[in-house]
């Protein structure tokens, strides 16, 4: 059988129906004896090896009419997550510093619920190395610049499958304003790390751990510690250099 369906949803709030949801109006889906849709898809490689794969996200907005944005998540349009061997999603992150002593982090505000605050971070895209990845995010999220530290290892969410690899940046300029306060009024906030470790525990376990291995591998607090096995054992020294580009790169000193 094949009934036709109306695939054009429209906002909760106002009924509105342009420019929502991608469909094909008046698409004909397609079932087989049983009543199950049938359906095709790709897996995208990279190569033979076949050790990473492509998928990319639809973006959700808002309603363009009544600026409803509840249920609406945050995502880029066309964008790639890309995802590890064993299937997690890889992802970077910052944990923000206002100086080497590492007592104060910064949160942002969570794009799902906004009264929650978590650590700024995303994925990984194509040709990306994580670090500059990490220092995208927080741009992007938190709006602020500065120059990324250490490595506190990858760090695994076995609940919504990814993998996270988590930097340390000292920040040294926080913008008036920046892309996401302007998109979804994302906003931030300096927490001590007791303060930051109860806004954590209520909706983000894992990156708690986050700011127990800053805590651990800082040499302030622990001269002999050691950084993960994860870590990098070569480290470059990362920068944005220029305040008023979107780009970042690497530069290594000696």
């Amino acid at each position: 059988m094949n009934p036709r369906e109306d695939l054009r949803r429209g906002c909760p709030r106002c009924n509105n129906n342009n420019n929502m949801v991608k469909e094909k109006a008046n698409s004909i889906r397609i079932y087989d004896s049983e009543g199950y849709r049938r359906r095709a898809a790709c897996i995208c490689v990279k190569s033979d090896l076949e050790d990473e794969m492509c998928i990319r996200d639809s973006l959700r907005r808002g309603c363009p009419r009544c600026n409803n944005n509840n249920n609406m998540v945050k995502e880029k349009a066309n964008s790639i997550r890309i995802y590890d061997s064993e299937g997690y999603r890889r992802r970077a992150a910052c944990i923000c510093v206002k100086s080497d002593l590492e007592d104060e982090v910064l949160l942002v505000t969570s794009s799902r619920r906004p009264d929650s605050w978590i650590v700024p971070g995303g994925g990984v895209e194509p040709e990306e190395e994580p670090a500059v990845t990490a220092l995208r995010e927080v741009r992007e999220e938190a709006g602020v610049l500065g120059q990324l530290g250490r490595c506190l290892g990858t760090f695994e969410n076995t609940e919504h499958k990814h993998r996270t690899e988590v930097w340390v940046m000292r920040v040294t300029e926080e913008l008036p304003e920046w892309e996401d306060s302007r998109a979804i009024g994302r906003k931030r906030k300096w927490f001590t790390i007791p303060e930051a470790l109860l806004q954590l525990g209520q909706h983000k376990p894992v990156q708690r751990s986050y700011l127990h291995s800053l805590h651990n591998t800082n040499p302030r607090h622990n001269p002999t510690s050691q950084l993960s096995n994860h870590s990098h054992s070569t480290m470059a020294s990362i920068e944005l250099m220029n305040n008023s580009s979107n780009n970042t790169h690497l530069s290594e000193h000696s």
